[in-house]
């Protein structure tokens, strides 16, 4: 049973899914950038 004007809770499941799956692709992002950044300063 589910009460008028609030959205199902599949839906809000995936929106709550897509946007982890959002925060997680710009966090490996900003790190890949980071580690590239350090690895390319670091004296080799």
């Amino acid at each position: 049973m589910s009460t008028p004007g609030r959205p199902p809770k599949r839906a809000r499941g995936h929106y709550l899914f897509s946007n982890w799956l959002w925060a997680l692709i710009v966090l490996a992002l900003i790190g890949i950038v980071i580690w590239g950044w350090a690895f390319d300063f670091s004296p080799h």
